[in-house]
């Protein structure tokens, strides 16, 4: 039977063979941390740029609803004039030229699944501090967009009882002036948050970019004198009239 001798490790003869040894250790120890730490950098630069990328593009996206936006903004501005003149002209009593289609503007719906991913999973931590405060801009200008659309949609919802008056009374015409003005704040809200958003969104070189969803409606751009059948086609291209109120 064959016999396999340990060997014990050698014993130092002179101060430079142990610190030969300790040296070939120190080393081997400092190698192995900075492999460590060059693996932990790649991996932080993966997953920076992952979030950078998830979050600029689902800003891009998001910015797409102030463009779709400012493309009626015209449309919006010139039927709040419509109403005002509407209400401020008309006696109290009188017979009321009633619009037969007042309309709308479109609600546009704000993503920030990416955001909230990125941020659960601490990626977020990974970006600089400038990207982070304008990363935060740009969302607080969709969270205002997001909060000025319910009320606008609610102003506008009590604006469109005028297709339906025959007369204003001094109650009626003040309840709808009060409506009028809501939605210019909650225009003018969105007007503001559109501008800031684009213009932290540019800090950090994102640019607007088509969502996959579609236009939407444009009801606001329909004349007021068109009859409602007629302008529910124009404005419901593609989908069923129930989605226009």
């Amino acid at each position: 039977m064959e016999i396999h001798e340990i060997h014990k490790p050698k014993p130092w003869h002179s101060f430079r063979e142990f610190l030969k040894e300790y040296g070939i250790i120190v080393l081997g120890v400092l190698t192995a941390l900075a492999l460590e730490q060059l693996v932990e950098s790649v991996h932080e630069q993966i997953l920076r740029r992952e979030a950078r990328q998830a979050i600029e593009g689902e800003i891009s996206e998001n910015l797409d609803a102030f463009r779709r936006r400012a493309e009626i903004q015209p449309c919006i501005d010139a039927r709040l004039r419509e109403i005002e003149t509407l209400l401020t002209s008309t006696p109290l009593g009188a017979n009321l030229p009633r619009p037969l289609w007042v309309g709308r503007p479109q609600v546009w719906t704000i993503n920030e699944n990416r955001l909230q991913a990125a941020t659960s999973g601490a990626r977020t931590a990974l970006l600089s501090a400038r990207e982070q405060a304008d990363y935060g801009e740009v969302y607080n200008g969709f969270h205002v967009l997001d909060a000025a659309q319910n009320v606008e949609q609610l102003a506008w919802a009590r604006l469109r009882t005028l297709e339906t008056l025959s007369s204003l009374d001094s109650q009626t015409r003040w309840s709808l002036t009060e409506a009028l003005h809501q939605a210019r704040y909650a225009n003018f809200r969105i007007v503001i948050a559109g501008a800031n958003s684009r213009d932290h969104a540019k800090a950090v070189g994102v640019r607007t970019e088509r969502s996959p969803y579609g236009e939407g409606s444009r009801s606001v751009c329909v004349p007021m004198n068109t009859p409602r059948d007629q302008a529910l086609k124009m404005t419901v291209i593609g989908r069923s009239p129930i989605a226009e109120p």
